[in-house]
């Protein structure tokens, strides 16, 4: 069963699967197995560090802060085109996101991802580890917000699946 968002889309004609192709409001998208972006992740981190890592959530953020752009003439309203973007974002499977705060005048923002399965791919294949590891997700809800608020903003992983916490949590604040 599709989820309402998704048969919103079939319905406006904005999602199709062909033969060939995945697009979603216009977009070209391919599926790929979380364990092939664990693995890569793992392998960019091996062998170009912190450097590495900072170019997984660097490419995060301006693919998915162009994509907001793109895609926000398809909403009649700001809420309305923010609770897309998350109901993109949960769709492409990074887990259930849940908004818990936004302070806009602050550009500030809480964001909670119960059961990422990321993470736990991550620690199926590598067990446990001593920092966060979702640097794509925080780069996808770095440029996410920036298109929101109107300015660029950063995102960091506080706590993590991948570090034995009980669930993934991101913190969107301004740049210094």
């Amino acid at each position: 069963m599709f989820s309402p968002f998704i048969s919103k889309l079939l319905l406006v004609r904005q999602f199709s699967v062909l033969e060939n192709e995945i697009k979603i409001l216009g977009k070209n998208f391919y599926l790929q197995p979380i364990q092939q972006l664990v693995i890569f992740q793992r392998s960019v981190e091996k062998k170009f560090g912190k450097k590495g890592l900072d170019l997984i959530y660097e490419s995060g953020m301006e693919s998915f802060f162009r994509m907001s752009k793109d895609m926000e003439k398809f909403s009649e309203s700001k809420n309305k085109f923010h609770e897309a973007m998350v109901n993109i974002i949960k769709h492409f499977g990074f887990g259930n996101l849940e908004i818990v705060e936004i302070k806009q005048e602050e550009l500030r923002a809480k964001i909670i991802v119960k059961n990422n399965p990321f993470a736990k791919e991550y620690v199926k294949l590598f067990g446990y580890q001593k920092n966060c590891l979702d640097y794509m997700l925080s780069g996808i809800i770095a440029g996410h917000f920036s298109n929101f608020f109107g300015k660029k903003v950063k995102c960091k992983e506080d706590s993590c699946i991948g570090r034995k916490n009980p669930m993934c949590e991101f913190t969107v604040s301004k740049l210094k």
